[in-house]
């Protein structure tokens, strides 16, 4: 069952990542959106003292909703893993891999570290773009859909920009080429 295997091979990356999480010290990198947004005291803050920033304002407006509750660091880490544990499943759930090819890919450096236990943006950008995937398949009736899931993903850093233009640019060719098979098909009568 894709269900059942899908929601044990996320428990199992769940309790790996938070292992890692519990025995990550946090780097600069790291620290710095969760100081900015702490200092901010406003949406119009954030954005000002964003201003040398290299990436758009997604991230940093969620740690700031998060600052808003708490200053303790670790939610910002429990955020970040639930967000690692959302791409797991969806690409566990929606890929047409293989089962091993999956697991080999859950369980790699990149999902299983560099997107899960480093605190960055890059986790909701991964998120995201494996969510239009998914919506990919049936994109004929999920174009909304899949326009929100790309507008955000332009927002949460300059990685996401680059995919979102490219599977933006894919849809559009798309719907030019299916549009034109229509149009011929209708000559064709």
């Amino acid at each position: 069952n894709p269900l059942y295997y899908s929601i044990v091979v996320t428990a199992i990356f769940f309790i790996i990542a938070l292992i890692g999480i519990l025995h990550h010290e946090m780097w600069r990198d790291e620290l710095q959106p969760w100081l900015i947004a702490r200092e901010s005291h406003s949406i119009r803050q954030l954005i000002h003292n964003m201003r040398f920033e290299g990436h758009p304002i997604l991230w940093h407006l969620i740690l700031y909703f998060i600052t808003c509750l708490t200053n303790h660091l670790f939610y910002q880490q429990a955020l970040h893993l639930l967000i690692a544990c959302g791409f797991i499943y969806i690409f566990n759930r929606y890929s047409d891999l293989e089962i091993p090819f999956k697991i080999l890919f859950t369980f790699g450096y990149f999902p299983a570290y560099e997107y899960s236990v480093i605190t960055r943006d890059y986790g909701v950008a991964v998120l995201l773009i494996f969510t239009a995937c998914a919506f990919f398949k049936n994109r004929y009736s999920n174009y909304i859909f899949l326009g929100i899931f790309l507008a955000i993903l332009a927002n949460i850093s300059i990685y996401g920009i680059v995919f979102a233009l490219g599977i933006s640019g894919i849809l559009f060719l798309d719907y030019y080429l299916r549009s034109e098979e229509r149009r011929v098909g209708k000559e064709c009568r």
